[in-house]
Order: C-alpha cells, then sequence, then structure tokens
C-alpha cells in the first residue's frame, strides 16, 4: 500500500472588493499536485455566509465584512486531498449623491427647507452652511442673512455597507 502525499497549496488570495461589486469567480490556488483529475472546491464558515454566499466558484458579497474561504483541492494520482484558506474582506461603500439643487432665492425669502439628496445608502444627512455670512442652517433649515453665492453642503452618513459622502449645492440669494 502506498502513501498519498499530501499536496502544498498556495498563492491563495482573493483581492478586496466593495459592497455592490458585482459577483466574480475565485481562481484556483498553486498546488504541487498538477493532475488535471483534481477537482477545487471553494466554502466559507458560517460567520462568512453573513458576508458572502459561493455557489461553485462565483462570490456573490451579501454585505461589508470579512469572510473566510477555503479551498480544497480533491485527492487524485498519489495526492491525497489538501485545503488552503484566505481571508476576504468586503469594503464599505462610498455612497452616491445627486440631485442636490437649491434653485436661487430672494432676500425676502429669509428661510426655507432643505431636501435631502438623492442615495443609495440609507444614511442620515446632516446640511451645514460652507458661506454663513451668506445663509445658515439649523437642522433642515436654511435661513438667509444676506445677498449673495451660498453654498451648503450635504453629508452623508455612514450606514451598514456604506461610508460618508459629501454634495454641495450652490445657488444666488438676490435681492
Amino acid at each position: 500500500m502506498s502513501t498519498l502525499i499530501e499536496p502544498v497549496l498556495s498563492n491563495f488570495v482573493v483581492p478586496a472588493q466593495i459592497y455592490g461589486s458585482p459577483p466574480f469567480i475565485l481562481t484556483d490556488p498553486t498546488s504541487t499536485n498538477t493532475s488535471t483529475f483534481s477537482t477545487y472546491t471553494f466554502t466559507t464558515d458560517s460567520q462568512g455566509a453573513e458576508v458572502i454566499s459561493i455557489n461553485g466558484r462565483t462570490v456573490t458579497i451579501i454585505k461589508s465584512g470579512n469572510a473566510m474561504i477555503t479551498a480544497t483541492q480533491s485527492a487524485s494520482f498519489g495526492f491525497s486531498s489538501g485545503s488552503i484558506r484566505t481571508l476576504f474582506t468586503v469594503n464599505v461603500a462610498t455612497p452616491s449623491l445627486s440631485n442636490f439643487v437649491i434653485p436661487q432665492k430672494s432676500f425676502a425669502d429669509i428661510s426655507f427647507s432643505l431636501t435631502d439628496p438623492t442615495s443609495n445608502s440609507p444614511g442620515a444627512v446632516l446640511f451645514r452652511s460652507l458661506t454663513t455670512d451668506i445663509v445658515t442652517v439649523t437642522g433642515r433649515v436654511a435661513t438667509i442673512k444676506r445677498v449673495g453665492r451660498a453654498r451648503i453642503e450635504a453629508t452623508k452618513y455612514p450606514a451598514t455597507n456604506y461610508g460618508t459622502a459629501s454634495i454641495t449645492a450652490e445657488f444666488d440669494v438676490l435681492t
């Protein structure tokens, strides 16, 4: 009876991805068992299954976080099965922000309500004036102080799977 050789597996790296990235295909690690009859299976543990799903070689991202991925090579022609693990990271996405437009205002408008920009993130929005001599902001209300070119920034705060981002609206305050 012959003794099976344990394969040496290496070079199993899964580059970090960003939440929202499309599914991707895993690549076989390097192995001392180069038999074409040997196949690989890819799995993750229960904690990793909260972050990704693996179907065959295809990884689908579920949420941001870390997942341990194991590649197991089947036994073949004098080699036993072998496995190697790698830590895979899904980073939070930067929110997309758009449609933050404030039309020109009249000094007589005194104050007006601010509307959230359009975003793919559920995070809260904080508004602030970048030109406090022209307009001030308290909560969601902007108050005009004088005539001029005003700038208000909307910042989207981090939320599950998303980081932070900001967008600025410029508008004129006319007499």
